[in-house]
């Protein structure tokens, strides 16, 4: 893997950061979702707050709304605690 990408990092985590997050939306949204569906909507969702991770201005808050959606997926696939413990802690629960 090389050590300087010809392309702007810090831009490709912010693309990626907020179109994970907006892909995962409409996936929630889908009244009818295949299980290949829900698997990418929960990759999708992790990859959005790895990206977040990686931006300079990433702040409590963002990771807060991230990980709530990662819980809510999880809670929709009947698997409700998974995301939780690092939402609450991050939102000052």
């Amino acid at each position: 893997m090389p050590t300087n990408p010809d392309f702007d990092l810090a831009a490709v985590h912010k693309y990626f950061a907020a179109q994970c997050l907006t892909q995962v939306w409409g996936l929630i949204e889908k009244p009818d979702r295949k299980p290949t569906e829900d698997r990418l909507m929960e990759a999708l969702s992790q990859a959005s707050i790895y990206h977040w991770l990686q931006r300079q201005d990433c702040s409590n808050q963002s990771l807060s709304v991230g990980y709530w959606q990662a819980s809510r997926i999880q809670a929709m696939l009947g698997h409700a605690l998974r995301g939780a413990p690092p939402c609450a802690g991050l939102s000052g629960l």
